[in-house]
């Protein structure tokens, strides 16, 4: 880590805070209406990581097999259902 001067903050700290902005669904949303659409993706490139997250295995619990069961069940269920432009009202 490179030397702080008193009052400042290491890149990866200040890297690490830009993320967290830009992850802000409030202050994502006062950037675009102040600085205007693509404020975020130039957050994006200033908080990116100089060394990239190892990937993540698929969390398993006690709750897995029961969360694949029932979100398989709502597939079929909703697969079943009428398309939502079948469903609206007509006047």
């Amino acid at each position: 880590m490179s030397p702080e001067r008193p009052g400042s903050i290491s890149t990866e700290r200040h890297r690490a805070e830009v993320r967290r902005a830009v992850n802000d669904e409030r202050l994502t949303t006062i950037a675009h209406n102040m600085s205007g659409p693509n404020s975020s993706s130039e957050w994006s490139i200033e908080g990116r990581r100089l060394v990239p997250l190892m990937p993540r295995l698929v969390p398993q619990t006690a709750f897995t097999v029961t969360a694949n069961a029932v979100a398989n069940a709502a597939v079929q269920h909703n697969a079943s259902l009428p398309v939502p432009a079948e469903t609206a009202s007509k006047e």
